[in-house]
């Protein structure tokens, strides 16, 4: 329970037919365009839950699971094609791809952790994408058309979570990857701060560092209790 003013606040979930509602004071919650506050499983209901009768409405920093869920409860198919078009523009600039020209001791580690992703993703959609050996550069003449496929058919709740994700880490391939189950939320952190790591190896960490580091897991790890 959590209070409000005068009002005592109480969050909880039916299920009715398919679909798990979230409750405030017995009704049920509305979102945006008074649409209904719909989660998609129990589990996640239980999270939303929690953290609204800890926290409230108003703090969004700590209802990571409810403000996602938010998000994605207030999702309309036609919001495919601009999630669809986000991703696609993540991908023209994916941080994957980028090497440095003169420094080979860093180009290494990254041939080495990221080869294998980029393959993968180039092998399942014939995307055609290139290393970039500029900062400033871009994808060019890619192939996007069986990406754009695999982006269609994904349920909108994934379509979003992907888009976030790749949002978060600059990089689209290394997310269809975490999606295909080649490798854990841990890895995909590790995958996308190579260089990050790297220049601490060199100039040591700071807290400021230290603190985006966490909030980036916090964020992964909170997306990845919707799979």
């Amino acid at each position: 329970m959590r209070k409000i003013g005068k009002i005592l606040m109480k969050f909880s979930f039916k299920k009715i037919d398919d679909n798990i509602f979230i409750y405030n004071n017995n009704k049920k919650f509305k979102l945006l365009k008074n649409k209904n506050f719909i989660v998609k499983d129990k589990k996640i209901a239980k999270i939303v839950i929690y953290e609204l009768n800890k926290f409230g409405i108003k703090n969004f920093v700590k209802l990571p699971v409810t403000s996602i869920s938010m998000a994605i409860s207030s999702l309309v198919e036609h919001d495919r094609k601009q999630l669809k078009k986000e991703v696609i523009k993540i991908l023209n600039f994916d941080s994957s791809l980028y090497r440095h020209h003169k420094n080979s001791a860093l180009n290494k580690m990254l041939e080495k952790n990221l080869n294998d992703s980029i393959d993968y993703f180039n092998l399942q959609f014939s995307t055609k994408l290139k290393k970039i050996y500029t900062s400033l550069g871009e994808q060019k003449n890619i192939n996007t058309n069986n990406f754009s496929t695999y982006l269609q058919n994904l349920k909108l709740q994934n379509l979003y979570i992907f888009y976030r994700i790749s949002k978060l880490n600059n990089s689209v391939v290394l997310t269809y990857n975490y999606f295909s189950n080649c490798y854990g939320i841990t890895k995909l952190f590790n995958l996308g701060n190579i260089e990050s790591k790297y220049q601490r190896s060199i100039w040591g960490s700071t807290m400021e560092q230290k603190k985006i580091d966490d909030e980036e897991k916090r964020i992964l790890k909170s997306f990845s209790i919707f799979f």
